[in-house]
C-alpha cells in the first residue's frame, strides 16, 4: 500500500531560507509541498486545506507566526515546527503554549537543521538546545518563584502511571512508535494514552503537553 505523503506549508519571507527549506523538504519522499506564503494573510489561506506539516516563521511582514499555529492547531491534527530567528523565552513559551511541536532557530549549521526536519517527520518533536535550555529555565523559575520551600505544586489534573511514563519518554523526543518499543505495547494503545493526557492536560501538541507536565510538576524537568 503506498504511504500517503505528509501535505506540507512553510510560512517564511525570506526568499533565500524558503529555498533552503523547499530543497530540504522536496528532498524526502513522504513530503509533498502544497503552498508556501510570505505573510500571515497568505498563509491563511493556505490552511484553509488539510495540512498535516506546518513551517513557519514568527516575525513576518504582517503579524505573528504564532497566530498561524493556533489556527493551524484549531482546524486540523497539524504538526507544527517553528523556524526563526526568535529565540528569547517570550517567543518560545508563547510558540509552546499555541501548539508548537518543534522550535528551531535558523542559525542551526545545514546538517542540523536537515536531521531536524527528517525527525519532525518521523513524530519526534526537534528542539534547539538553546530553547531547551530556556524551557527549562523558565519551568524552574515558576517553581522557585511560585512554591513554598519543600511544598509540590497542587493539581487537579491525575495522570495515570502509565500516562507518565509515556509523557517522560516522550519529553526525550522518542517517537510514537518508538515509545510503543520501548514500552512494548502497540502504536495504537501509545495514541490512546496520549490522547488522554493532551485531553486532561488541555493541550494540542507533545511540546505543550510536556511543557504543563513539567510546569505542574507532573513529570521532573
Amino acid at each position: 500500500m503506498k504511504q500517503e505523503k505528509l501535505r506540507t506549508v512553510i510560512v517564511e519571507d525570506n526568499q533565500q531560507v524558503l529555498q533552503y527549506l523547499r530543497d530540504h523538504l522536496e528532498a524526502m519522499e513522504n513530503v509533498v509541498i502544497v503552498g508556501t506564503a510570505e505573510s500571515v494573510t497568505s498563509a491563511k489561506r493556505l490552511l484553509t486545506q488539510k495540512v498535516d506539516l506546518l513551517i513557519v516563521d514568527l516575525g513576518l511582514p504582517d503579524g505573528s507566526g504564532i497566530d498561524l499555529i493556533r489556527i493551524a492547531k484549531s482546524v486540523g491534527n497539524t504538526t507544527v515546527i517553528v523556524v526563526t530567528v526568535f529565540g528569547d523565552e517570550v517567543n518560545v513559551v508563547n510558540s509552546i503554549e499555541a501548539g508548537a511541536d518543534g522550535y528551531l532557530l535558523k542559525d542551526a549549521d545545514q546538517k542540523t537543521m536537515a536531521k531536524a526536519l527528517g525527525d519532525a517527520l518521523n513524530g519526534v518533536a526537534p528542539i534547539s538546545p538553546a530553547i531547551a535550555g530556556h524551557l527549562l529555565q523558565r519551568i524552574r523559575q515558576n517553581k522557585e518563584t511560585s512554591l513554598p520551600p519543600g511544598l509540590a505544586e497542587e493539581t487537579d489534573v491525575y495522570l495515570t502511571p502509565r500516562e507518565v511514563e509515556i509523557l517522560e519518554i516522550l519529553a526525550k523526543g522518542f517517537s510514537y512508535k518508538e515509545i510503543a518499543q520501548i514500552q512494548n505495547v502497540s502504536f495504537h494503545t501509545v495514541n490512546e494514552h496520549l490522547k488522554a493526557v493532551y485531553r486532561k492536560l488541555a493541550v494540542n501538541s507533545r511540546g505543550e503537553a510536556v511543557y504543563e507536565a513539567m510546569k505542574t510538576g507532573l513529570i521532573n524537568p
